[in-house]
This record gives C-alpha cells, sequence and structure tokens, in this order.
C-alpha cells in the first residue's frame, strides 16, 4: 500500500472504493495503465486542485 505524503503527486484516474479508517483514508484506485492498487491518504493533508488554484484539506 502507498501512503501519500505532502511532496507527492498521484494521479488516478478511477478510485473504485473509499474506506474510512483511524487516521485517514485508503482509496482503491486503477491508474489506466493496468495498474490497481491502494493508498493511504493521512488526515489534514492539504492538496491543491490541477489548475493549483484551489487547496483541499483532508478531512
Amino acid at each position: 500500500m502507498l501512503k501519500l505524503s505532502l511532496n507527492e503527486e498521484l494521479k488516478l484516474n478511477e478510485i473504485t472504493s473509499i474506506l474510512r479508517v483511524p487516521g485517514g483514508w485508503i482509496y482503491k484506485f486503477f491508474d489506466g495503465d493496468d495498474l490497481e492498487g491502494t493508498v493511504f491518504v493521512p488526515l489534514n493533508l492539504e492538496f491543491k486542485s490541477q489548475n493549483g488554484k484551489e487547496k483541499y484539506r483532508v478531512l
């Protein structure tokens, strides 16, 4: 399982499921290149929209 940090960029074409777990969220994804996997996204992680103008925080 991947753990997303503040300096990493992850592009997910299709999120197949989302699970709330203590301390964050687990996303199951398919990236369009025959890669399936899971990533852990910790709470309070900030990220920007694709255009870079909006900021979001994982709650």
